[in-house]
């Protein structure tokens, strides 16, 4: 199981209560994180092997025979985890831009080359089937611990 983790912010604080949505949108990463995470060492310690790739989604090494009986559970694992980590609401398309463009500033503040944005206009057009702007996808292929460090500096907004 996953501690918390102190993560310094590179982008700064707005005005709800002293925290920045971005900063809300942290804690949401780290709590999809940690809920995938619990789901997996809850996996391997009923006898399933699970890791946790660098998206969050789960890597199952399991014979095709066995999937059945990790069904009953996975299932389990997973209400466990929603209750002690919840997750968050989705952004609407709106906040979900705000939030691209501070995690355009966070990477930046990384040392990463982020292309300048669509308008606002633009990209709520085009979401969610044609969006081609998506900040992270223009950090360069990382090791995968690389790319979780980035992920809880500056996460993906969104991910719940």
């Amino acid at each position: 199981m996953l501690v918390g983790l102190l993560v310094t912010s590179a982008c700064g604080p707005s005005a709800h209560d002293g925290e920045g949505r971005y900063d809300l949108e942290r804690r949401h990463y780290e709590a999809a994180a940690d809920r995938v995470a619990f789901v997996a060492e809850c996996l391997n310690e009923g006898g399933f092997s699970v890791s946790v790739y660098q998206d969050l989604s789960l890597a199952v090494n399991v014979p095709p025979e066995q999937l059945e009986a990790m069904a009953p559970v996975e299932d389990a694992c997973w209400q466990e985890a929603e209750s002690r980590y919840p997750p968050a609401p989705p952004p609407t398309e709106g906040e979900l831009y705000d939030l691209y463009l501070e995690a355009a500033i966070c990477l930046e503040a990384e040392g990463y080359e982020i292309p300048e944005a669509p308008t606002r206009e633009t990209w709520t057009d085009a979401y969610p089937d044609e969006v081609f702007w998506f900040p992270h996808a223009f950090v360069p292929n990382v090791s995968e611990s690389a790319w979780l460090r980035i992920n809880r500096t500056c996460p993906q907004p969104g991910v719940r």
